[in-house]
């Protein structure tokens, strides 16, 4: 604490028998003790919800698609921060600078404060970068487990089973809640082409099955979801030839590795 802080902080009354300044400074203390603890909770996510349920994609593609749209949200978050942080720096050095050539006292005490004020705010500019420094190197380290060689045709080649896993998995839901798939997913899964009742009869089968070898983990249900997108995958592109919409990609409108 500077002089001006303490003088003008103890001359004011405060709770408890206390100076605003040895109330401040009690709070100021209890704030210090926690944040050592607090670096390790500065992040969005923890690992574990990162790879659980943010990448939690049915397919590769998704999951890279994904890791690019929260990397570019972090990278703003980071280009913001650090131009605050800058900009704080230089606000200080100008006002030291004015401190320096300035002769009137309550401007000189003016100056000090500001300088104060800025320097406090430049330490909690720091920790929204910190926290986002982690979360990019835990999307980094998913990214470069699951990246493989994928052009963007092959992310649209992959869409179809991604929204048959999709659809799938969410019918499911509701045939175990109710017995029935509900009518949202009905039209999605019309929407893709497929009859619901047959798909009911398949989620149906397949839950009595395991209903009498239930297991912890999701191995079967994944099974379940890898064989049926590729069979239902076979009757996607019916639905579209119906409405004369032609199933092929659209290749002029890909990005190519030689457009870069």
């Amino acid at each position: 604490m500077t002089d001006i802080e303490l003088k003008e902080m103890n001359s004011i009354k405060s709770f408890n028998g206390n100076s605003l300044q040895e109330n401040y400074e009690l709070a100021i203390n209890a704030i210090k003790d926690v944040e050592v603890e607090g670096n390790k909770f500065d992040r969005s996510h923890s690992q574990f919800a990162w790879k659980h349920f943010v990448l939690d994609q049915f397919t590769r593609g998704r999951n890279i698609r994904q890791i690019f749209a929260e990397i570019e949200n972090k990278k703003q978050a980071l280009i913001d921060n650090k131009y605050i942080i800058m900009k704080k720096m230089a606000e200080i050095d100008i006002k030291k600078d004015e401190l320096l050539e300035e002769k009137n006292q309550a401007k000189r005490k003016m100056l000090k404060i500001e300088i104060m004020e800025l320097e406090e705010t430049l330490d909690l500019a720091v920790k929204p970068i910190q926290g986002a420094l982690k979360d990019v190197m835990t999307l980094y380290d998913v990214y470069n487990q699951v990246k493989k060689e994928m052009s963007e045709r092959d992310f649209e080649g992959e869409e179809k089973y991604y929204w048959i896993k999709r659809l799938i998995s969410q019918s499911m839901r509701d045939v175990r809640m109710t017995g029935h798939i509900h009518n949202g997913n009905q039209e999605a899964l019309e929407q893709i082409g497929l009859n619901p009742l047959a798909v009911e009869k398949d989620i149906i089968e397949y839950l009595q099955e395991d209903y009498k070898n239930t297991s912890l983990d999701i191995s079967k249900q994944n099974t379940f979801l890898e064989e049926k997108s590729k069979e239902y995958s076979k009757v996607t592109d019916i639905s579209l030839i119906l409405r004369g919409i032609e199933p092929m990609v659209t290749e002029n409108a890909l990005f190519k590795e030689d457009d870069m």
